[in-house]
């Protein structure tokens, strides 16, 4: 029986870690995200608007991922 606790014990710590490391990735895929914001703004104000479009999907792609990723955090934290 208190194998069997130490075992479940053992697996919510690997969880945890687990959404520590998760939320990690978020909070860098969040950084991103608003890094492509800031360079899509500098390059409306020197006109070049070539990159734009992927910029903009790159960066609503990457605020997606984080916001689920730390999300995800939030959840495993509740367990």
């Amino acid at each position: 029986m208190h194998e069997a606790a130490s075992e479940a014990i053992g697996a919510l710590l690997w969880l945890r870690l687990a959404g520590f490391i998760l939320s990690g990735i978020g909070g860098i895929a969040l950084v991103l995200a608003a890094a492509s914001f800031f360079t899509i703004r500098d390059l409306r104000r020197k006109g070049d608007l070539e990159d734009v479009p992927s910029l903009r999907r790159n960066g609503a792609i990457s605020a997606v991922a984080g916001f689920l990723l730390v999300g995800l955090f939030f959840v495993v934290m509740m367990i």
